[in-house]
């Protein structure tokens, strides 16, 4: 695999009762970019999604990351792959048991096996403070804002240093400023720890901002990609449909 490539896609099908719900996915995600992947809801990208991680198996193709066919491995092997990912769910899926250093250590502990408390500490406390939660570190999820629940949500999935961070939906359910102050920290880490982010969103606007790369699908089938600048021109209709979007939160 081309050195720059952290996961090559090829000619991947996904079938759901005989339907097919990805036909044919070819793609690539380049190290230290973020690529974004958009579409409405349905159109495949939360299933391509699953797919790369292992959590669903395709029919056919290859998902392949560091010269490893991912969909061809299973138990501990699998788990040794999936490992190198961080994820951040589209709920934030913070455990409310725990504050929020504790979700935020909790993958040190489970994933890198660091039993030093002190070393723990160190690093949830220098990502809080990138984070800007500094002096929110007891509370517990129920306590916190959406826009912070997002925040330990996203330092949960960075800090034990993956190769890959994936983010579904990184921006739903919280305000246009909040969505924006998180996009910010996003670009920040991107730029901090020359992260590699795989993006899920049907938010256009979003897209735009953080995408070195937008690959765009409709009905299961990627029906463009390239740079967030070239996708102001495109003429496919599903496409424009987005745009529109984009006009008028911009009027």
């Amino acid at each position: 695999m081309e050195n720059d490539i952290i996961i090559k896609i090829e000619n991947l099908w996904k079938y759901f009762n005989g339907k097919p719900v990805l036909k044919n996915i070819n793609a690539e995600i380049e190290k230290g970019k973020i690529t974004v992947v958009m579409g409405r809801s349905g159109c495949g990208k939360t299933v391509l999604m699953k797919n790369i991680v292992g959590i669903l198996k395709p029919e056919k193709g290859k998902i392949i990351f560091e010269e490893q066919i991912i969909n061809e491995l299973s138990g501990e092997k699998k788990l040794e792959i999936i490992k190198n990912f961080g994820f951040l769910f589209q709920n934030s899926a913070l455990f409310d048991w725990l504050t929020v250093e504790e979700n935020i250590a909790f993958p040190l502990i489970e994933i890198n096996k660091i039993k030093d408390k002190n070393i723990i500490k160190e690093k949830v406390y220098q990502l809080i403070e990138i984070i800007g939660l500094k002096g929110h570190e007891k509370k517990y999820p129920a306590e916190l804002s959406g826009g912070m629940q997002k925040r330990t949500a996203l330092a949960r999935a960075i800090i034990h240093n993956p190769k890959i961070v994936i983010l579904d939906e990184p921006t739903s359910g919280i305000d246009p400023a909040t969505s924006s102050s998180i996009e910010e920290l996003i670009l920040d880490l991107k730029k901090r720890f020359g992260s590699t982010f795989l993006v899920i969103t049907h938010d256009i606007k979003s897209a735009i901002k953080l995408a070195d790369k937008i690959i765009f699908m409709k009905d299961g089938q990627i029906i463009w990609h390239g740079k967030p600048q070239e996708i102001v021109d495109q003429k496919e209709e599903e496409i424009r449909i987005f745009l529109k979007r984009l006009e008028f939160s911009q009027d």
